[in-house]
């Protein structure tokens, strides 16, 4: 079985962290660009909720 990592970043409705999204990887995968991809995901996420739920 060979090793793996995840990345996860939470998003948020009202500030509130109402879940989260990750990448399940290789433990050599490049961080820098899976966590700065991960991290926009769940802002995005976040945006849009808020605008369908809180107005």
């Amino acid at each position: 079985m060979g090793m793996c990592s995840v990345v996860s970043a939470p998003y948020l409705v009202d500030g509130v962290p109402v879940g989260a999204i990750g990448v399940l990887g290789p433990t050599r995968m490049h961080y820098a660009k899976v966590v700065a991809l991960v991290e926009s995901v769940a802002d995005f996420l976040g945006e849009v909720l808020n605008k369908l739920l809180v107005g």
